[in-house]
């Protein structure tokens, strides 16, 4: 299920990943208000939003009913009107990490890859698997 929204331009967007129903790791995302600046980094007197984005991702988590894979990713924004919501959520293996603790993404990951969740899992299909095989063939 989708929704959509008229546009809406973010003072801030955070990437936040999440293993086994806990936050993990958070990062700095693009947004379009900051034109000429470093997307992934604070810059002097940029604002920190970091503990408020993670809060709110609290809020959406401990809000959420629906099913929800022991890894993923969510990204949530702050509105130039100053309140915070959910852009997306989706697999952590599909997301960039950006400055991320990496231990966090790679946790988020591989709980989102658990043997017994087969929803969001990544699966090759067959042309990656047999270049893969022809690949490690060629390197032995």
């Amino acid at each position: 299920m989708s929704f959509a929204s008229a546009p809406v331009n973010y003072v801030d967007r955070y990437r936040v990943f999440i293993a086994d129903g806990e936050l993990s790791a958070s990062t700095r995302i693009a947004t379009s208000t900051r034109p000429g600046k470093r997307d992934d980094a604070y810059e002097g007197t940029d604002e920190d939003r970091t503990a408020a984005a993670m809060h709110f991702a609290q809020v959406v988590l401990d809000g959420t009913v629906w099913h929800r894979p022991p890894g993923f990713s969510i990204d949530v924004g702050l509105t130039m009107e100053g309140s915070w919501q959910l852009i997306s959520a989706g697999p952590s293996w599909a997301a960039a990490y950006h400055l991320a603790n990496p231990s966090g993404v790679v946790a988020s990951i591989l709980s989102g890859q658990a043997p017994d969740y087969n929803h969001w899992k990544w699966v090759p299909d067959q042309l990656f698997q047999s270049s893969i095989f022809r690949a490690w063939r060629a390197a032995v």
